[in-house]
């Protein structure tokens, strides 16, 4: 009976995320219009929802993996964009540096947004254990 209810729960949740998916893949006109104008020339786009009312799209832009997000009304959120560790300003890598000590940086991302204005996001690993954390560009800790 067990084995039953965990494979009913499950078909429940792959028909949820498919059906969703499917939902997901279509943003609205203005969302679309938005983005085409933000980052023209960009053909190979995938669309999901970030939340329930903001559309993020995943591509890659002159090179870079980014993604973009877009409330419904076609209005930009922001922006994030894969970086290079080298290329975390120097107030970031030292926070980092004195914050988790002895842990390495693993991936960077930079986001754009007109609320929070630039920010930097790390993946660290210390030990066995990984952390996502957020810095300003001065190094202060990020949290939205």
């Amino acid at each position: 009976l067990k084995i039953i209810f965990k494979k009913l729960t499950l078909m429940f949740a792959l028909i949820v995320l498919m059906s969703s998916l499917s939902y997901c893949l279509t943003p609205p006109a203005a969302v679309k219009k938005a983005f085409e104008q933000k980052f023209p020339n960009v053909t190979k786009v995938k669309w999901g929802k970030e939340t329930k009312t903001v559309f993020e799209a995943e591509f890659v832009f002159k090179g870079i993996k980014t993604s973009a997000n877009f409330s419904q009304d076609g209005s930009w959120v922001e922006t994030e964009t894969q970086i290079k560790i080298s290329e975390l300003p120097n107030a970031v890598t030292n926070a980092i540096n004195k914050d988790y000590p002895k842990s390495k940086i693993l991936k960077a991302e930079k986001t754009e947004s007109d609320k929070n204005g630039i920010t930097y996001e790390t993946l660290i690993k210390s030990g066995k254990h990984k952390k996502a954390v957020e810095f300003k560009e001065d190094g202060t800790p990020f949290k939205e």
